[in-house]
C-alpha cells in the first residue's frame, strides 16, 4: 500500500489446475458394454464389475481436457476483476495485481 493509501499492489501465487477428483460414492457408470471375453474373464476376477479403471480413465480425460482450455488464464482474469472491484470500493485508485510464477503447481 502506498503512503497516501491511494495505490496498492497485491501479489498472489499463480493459479494452477489440480488433479481432478471423482467422488466414487456419488459417481456411477451409466452403461457398461462388456464383450463375451470380458465376461468370461470376469469369472476369475474378484470384482468383475469394478469401476476403478473407468474412474481413473475419466480423471485422466478430465485433466487432459482442462489442459486444452484457457482455464488458468480465466482464473487469473477473474481473480484480477474481483480484487480490483473490491479494492476500488475501498477507495484505492491505482491497483496492481501481480501473479508470481507458481512452483508448487501439481
Amino acid at each position: 500500500m502506498s503512503d497516501d493509501n491511494k495505490s496498492v499492489v497485491v501479489t498472489l501465487p499463480g493459479p494452477y489446475a489440480m488433479d481432478p477428483v471423482l467422488d466414487h460414492k456419488q459417481s456411477h457408470v451409466m452403461n457398461r458394454d462388456r464383450g463375451l471375453l470380458n465376461r468370461l474373464g470376469g469369472i476369475f476376477n474378484d470384482n468383475p464389475t469394478s469401476e476403478a479403471s473407468l474412474y481413473d480413465a475419466a480423471m485422466t480425460k478430465m485433466a487432459d481436457a482442462a489442459a486444452q482450455t484457457d482455464l488458468i488464464q480465466r482464473a487469473q482474469e477473474h481473480t484480477t476483476f474481483v480484487l480490483t472491484g473490491m479494492l476500488k470500493s475501498m477507495g484505492f485508485e491505482k491497483i496492481d495485481i501481480v501473479f508470481q510464477a507458481n512452483t508448487a503447481a501439481v
